[in-house]
């Protein structure tokens, strides 16, 4: 009984936190690392993101043409942040093994984003990409 109470306690803890610090959070023990990975650990972090309001988020994109770069930027869509200016937005690294020319958001889905990438080499052909801007991969 007391072991059950402190595993819903830990989780409860756990399904606040953000999902880099979970990954960190997988190396204190294998307890802590099977408790990370269950799928219904998962589904209780998913769904907990999407109904807080706290974590609703904007990514938007900016092409430096001069350093063949691209930034996304998180901004968060509270009322209160509305005046925050956009150099103090979390720049996200953006994964480019190539040298985009255009880059789209083309839909987004459990905290994955699905990208198209327009390279420089040739603008009729797209790459897509899965990437999670939570880990950066």
């Amino acid at each position: 009984m007391a072991t059950h109470l402190v595993d819903e306690i830990l989780m409860e803890i756990l399904v606040r936190l953000p999902v880099r610090s979970l990954c960190k959070f997988k190396c204190v023990s294998k307890y802590w690392r099977t408790l990370i990975s269950d799928s219904y650990f998962k589904m209780m972090h998913l769904n907990r993101g999407k109904n807080d309001p706290n974590s609703q988020k904007l990514l938007v994109s900016q092409w430096f043409p001069q350093d063949e770069r691209i930034f996304i930027h998180c901004l968060n869509l509270l009322p209160s942040s509305a005046a925050q200016p956009v150099g103090n937005v979390r720049g996200l690294d953006f994964p480019s093994i190539y040298r985009p020319c255009r880059v789209y958001l083309a839909c987004c889905f459990d905290g994955l984003a699905v990208m198209v990438i327009n390279d420089n080499i040739d603008v009729r052909r797209n790459r897509y990409l899965l990437w999670n801007p939570s880990t950066g991969e």
